[in-house]
């Protein structure tokens, strides 16, 4: 959902509580972006080394996982609408000004290059103007 460059096993992590793993939400997150829309990861994760920061690409990457397409193509669509209808209420979380706010979004969070194609219902770009 948006541009980190600076990815790492550092940002993930997971807990075991003897009989249950459970992956606990990213961290040390820094939005940036590439001078263009192609943006990578530094960590692959598909099979073939795949690293591009394109949501169909890492979709295709979920049988991978044990995650069926469909399912994983739910979790994105859900991720982009959470996006879009709290961007507002995140933005004044963070003190944003509403040009702070409306630069961020669109370039390194939700940029054209991550949603390139996605999706039928959510990975349009409409709306993206509301900050």
């Amino acid at each position: 959902m948006l541009g980190n460059s600076d990815d790492h096993a550092r940002n993930h992590a997971a807990l075991w509580d003897g009989h249950h793993l459970l992956l606990t939400l990213a961290y040390d997150i820094d939005p940036s972006r590439s001078p263009g829309w192609d943006s990578n990861q530094a960590m692959a994760y598909g099979r073939k080394g795949e690293r591009a920061s394109h949501l169909n690409t890492l979709i295709g990457a979920a049988a991978i996982y044990d995650l069926p397409r469909s399912e994983a193509q739910g979790i994105a669509e859900r991720a982009v609408q959470t996006v879009h209808e709290h961007w507002t209420d995140a933005a004044d979380t963070a003190r944003l000004t509403r040009e702070q706010a409306s630069v961020l979004r669109g370039r390194q969070i939700l940029n054209d290059g991550v949603l390139g194609g996605f999706g039928p219902q959510t990975g349009s770009t409409r709306g993206r103007d509301d900050v």
